[in-house]
């Protein structure tokens, strides 16, 4: 059972009023009234484009035993709760997006399992994934939901996973300076890790140094934690001599790392390693594609170690690794061999995508459908370009992009030999994306790549059509 409480331990941790109704107990909560709420404790958040203030009377019809709310509700739905709903619990304190966090944080301490917590500008979530099917062979083990890694999402992991859990995993993420800080104040984690440093979210942080230094925060402020470096990046092999200490882990492509690993042949659907874990040295083929997540791989492996696994528990578990959603998938539609990699997108991680697709053999032409790299503030313009310069070098029939960036891209494409076949626009648009697919022909491979926000996967569902 995930996070229940009573009203009045809400109240309390809150320091929180009951405004309306009486004592309520709470199983489980909920922040969309169009899910579920029976039973719960609405939590009325509030962005930039939405309230939820306004749908706690319609919570109540949802059958939710409480809200918690961060400002006073309109008379009109105070008089409609006192009228429909007089035992409805609603609770007001100062924040209720603070009040989500101290929620999570205590739930944390009473529950008190393992916390792992994972960053990184690329890799974060893949680490995350193969971290989880790892440790699920010996340990009950919770992890965030796609890609919850913010200041909500942190909150709704701890809260969604139960006493009967032994080890959490939290990705965190960020945007702008001090939010890794305030994510590991939250879930206070007992293993912590930054996967990689790269050219991401740039336009929040000006530089990749300032990315550097937000990732470092995870080892800063979290110095009774436990630790895993990546010593092939030179930002992170940084913070590794800032803040490792005795019991730690490193791992690299070099033996002298505590884990060490190197792909010796890769496929499609498969890739074969070799390497060491402590004093285990292994060779093994795992169902992975794209050879940069083997440093996905080497970190969850780290992670494992400080968690209690043994170098053979681990290598063993990897018969069961496989790739989540929108990373480096494979997959065959129609007559149509398919990789599709549509949750994140920067300059570093559209390089290994490159990388990869050069690498693998197909028996048709190969096609590649690129969207914007979103978040890449005033370094946008020349990121496009070079990304289009790389990708015309490639061995691609035809190179394609969907994004704002895109006149930017066609400047890369200068010396392209296929340029008259690219199609280029600043959106995603169904007409465009259906003369794409009338070039491909049985057995060719297109590769697809954006930002989450691009939502590349609608071409996928054209070709399913």
């Amino acid at each position: 059972m995930a996070w229940q409480a009573n009203s009045d331990y809400v109240i309390d941790l809150l320091a929180a009023d009951l405004v309306h109704g009486n004592e309520q107990d709470f199983i489980g909560y909920g922040t969309d009234t169009r899910k579920n709420l029976d039973g719960k404790l609405f939590i009325a958040l509030e962005g930039d484009q939405f309230d939820a203030h306004k749908f706690v009377y319609q919570a109540a019809t949802q059958k939710a035993s409480g809200a918690l709310v961060g400002k006073a509700l309109d008379q009109e739905q105070l008089e409609k709760l006192e009228k429909d709903y007089p035992s409805f619990a609603l609770i007001q304190c100062d924040d209720s997006l603070l009040g989500l966090q101290k929620l999570a944080n205590a739930w944390r301490k009473d529950c008190g399992f393992t916390v792992i917590g994972i960053t990184g500008s690329n890799g974060k979530t893949t680490t995350k994934e193969f971290l989880q099917s790892i440790l699920s062979h010996k340990y009950k083990t919770y992890s965030s939901e796609g890609s919850l890694n913010n200041h909500w999402g942190v909150p709704f992991t701890l809260l969604n996973a139960s006493p009967q859990h032994e080890v959490v995993i939290a990705e965190m993420g960020m945007n702008n300076p001090g939010e890794i800080h305030r994510l590991c104040e939250i879930a206070e984690p007992d293993h912590v890790c930054v996967t990689f440093v790269g050219r991401g979210h740039l336009e929040g942080l000006g530089s990749i140094e300032g990315v550097a230094k937000e990732k470092a925060s995870i080892y800063k402020y979290s110095k009774e934690t436990k630790k895993v470096f990546n010593l092939d990046n030179p930002y992170t092999k940084k913070m590794y001599h800032e803040f490792s200490q005795r019991d730690d882990v490193s791992f690299a492509s070099t033996t002298d790392a505590d884990v060490s690993m190197a792909v010796v042949d890769s496929a499609l659907q498969s890739m074969q390693i070799e390497g060491k874990i402590l004093d285990l040295s292994f060779a093994k083929e795992v169902q992975i594609y794209g050879k940069h997540n083997v440093t996905n791989l080497m970190a969850a492996s780290g992670l494992a170690l400080l968690v209690g696994m043994s170098p053979y528990e681990i290598v063993n578990s990897f018969n069961n690794l496989k790739m989540a959603w929108g990373r480096n998938q494979v997959m065959e539609i129609g007559d149509h061999l398919v990789v599709f990699d549509g949750y994140n997108a920067n300059p570093d991680s559209m390089d290994a995508f490159l990388s990869n697709a050069a690498d693998v053999e197909v028996e048709g032409n190969k096609f590649l459908l690129l969207g914007e790299m979103l978040e890449l503030g005033e370094s946008a313009a020349a990121a496009h370009e070079a990304l289009a310069r790389a990708a015309s070098q490639a061995n691609f029939k035809a190179v394609h992009f969907f994004g704002p960036s895109f006149k930017h891209f066609e400047a890369g494409l200068e010396t392209y030999k296929n340029k008259e076949s690219c199609v280029l626009s600043s959106t995603y648009e169904e007409s465009l994306a259906k003369k794409i697919q009338s070039m491909l022909e049985p057995k060719d491979a297109i590769f697809i790549k954006a930002s989450r926000g691009m939502r590349l996967e609608r071409f996928m569902d054209l070709l399913r059509e």
